[in-house]
């Protein structure tokens, strides 16, 4: 009986340790389950990766190029040449919602696309809006894009959403603050030379097409560029000062002063951007329509007024001749007069372009990029002088 009892006392003995021990060990198993609970939820250092963010576009998380403005349902919309946006951001690809309002056949909006300081990719072929790719694949670091659309308003609008920016490894990405804007700053007034009218196009092509268009490689932000400046562009094709080529003297370019998106008529507040100096390049679509040197000094000279009333510290500098000089003389004496009462306003003749040739022709009898550059390095050394920019 002792040796039975001796066991049942042992057996009991090692149930008591065996329990002891569970207890103790799942005592600590939950104290170290809660321990890491609780740091997940109190210490900021730890927390779960995130590998793709998508961010609305606002004012202060990108750089506008050109004139963009805020439409319904909180969509940014660029529409002049020459317009669109620039971001910086940590992480390997990047994406942006995009496209135009509406389609048109043959003259659909197009677009550059930077991705930091390599050649730009173009996009010809998008007619709704939808996620694009803007870049994929880079090294995980710190890269700038920017989207231009350089074709000029015809009507189809282009409209922004957000940006969506990833990594494809495990790091979060970010987006960082935006570059700074230039401290030299460029507006500029044109038609279809300014906008680059068939500047891709050759001689024999008599039709407008949007991809024949390139608003970056025109002599006017060829010239902006020369300066590291940043340039608005307000042109249209056919516009004119007193009268466009459609006939209308409604649309011509001085009612488009303060507009920022021609194809929706949103406004454009002037407090936004104040240039240094405005380029000014009409004449040639007035002159087309016959319109006297009488009529046409007087709408210039208006215009010249209501920009010295919105741009009081502007310099104001006229160019023309690259499509013709038939106010050249007239343009002349009135630069001299309106510098005279009101100052710092000069005038440039450009060297009439040959548009029917190889070396200088382009679409429809419009000037190509060899013909831009040529002008473009004239402008430039006016403006050096004027400006005393290097």
């Amino acid at each position: 009986m002792e040796i039975k009892f001796n066991s049942v006392k042992k057996a009991a003995l090692l149930v008591s340790v065996l329990l002891t021990i569970n207890i103790i060990l799942s005592s600590c198993i939950s104290d170290d389950t809660k321990s890491i609970s609780d740091t997940s939820e109190s210490n900021p250092e730890v927390s779960i990766l995130i590998t793709e963010k998508t961010i609305p576009i606002t004012k202060e998380n990108v750089k506008f190029i050109g004139r963009v403005a805020q439409g319904e349902n909180d969509l940014w919309y660029m529409d002049w040449t020459n317009t669109g946006i620039e971001f910086t951001f940590t992480g390997t690809d990047a994406y942006l919602e995009m496209g135009p309002v509406n389609a048109a056949a043959n003259n659909n909006p197009c677009y550059l696309v930077y991705v930091d300081d390599g050649e730009p990719r173009r996009i010809d072929e998008l007619t709704s809006f939808s996620r694009q790719v803007l870049a994929q694949s880079l090294p995980f670091s710190e890269h700038t894009i920017r989207v231009i659309k350089v074709t000029e308003s015809t009507g189809t609008p282009v409209t922004m959403g957000d940006i969506t920016i990833y990594s494809s490894e495990p790091k979060e990405p970010q987006l960082l603050p935006p570059q700074a804007a230039s401290e030299r700053k460029i507006l500029f007034f044109g038609d279809s030379i300014t906008a680059g009218y068939g500047n891709l196009g050759k001689p024999d092509n008599k039709t407008f097409y949007t991809y024949e268009q390139d608003g970056t490689q025109t002599y006017a932000a060829l010239a902006a560029d020369s300066f590291s400046a940043d340039a608005h562009f307000v042109c249209i094709s056919g516009r004119g000062v007193y009268q466009s080529l459609d006939g209308s003297f409604d649309n011509v370019i001085p009612s488009y002063i303060n507009t920022a998106v021609p194809s929706l008529n949103l406004a454009w507040d002037s407090s936004d951007f104040t240039p240094d100096l405005i380029v000014v390049n009409l004449g040639t679509n007035d002159a087309w329509m016959g319109v006297t040197a009488d009529k046409f000094i007087e709408a210039a000279r208006n215009f010249l007024i209501t920009l010295r009333e919105t741009y009081r510290d502007s310099k104001i500098l006229w160019c023309f001749g690259m499509m013709g000089n038939y106010y050249d003389g007239h343009l002349s004496k009135l630069i001299d007069e309106f510098n005279a009462e009101y100052g710092n306003t000069y005038f440039l003749v450009l060297e009439t372009v040959s548009v029917f040739s190889a070396e200088e022709g382009g679409a429809n009898g419009h000037p190509n990029v060899s013909a831009h550059q040529k002008r473009a390095s004239a402008l430039s050394e006016k403006i050096a002088e004027i400006m005393g920019w290097d």
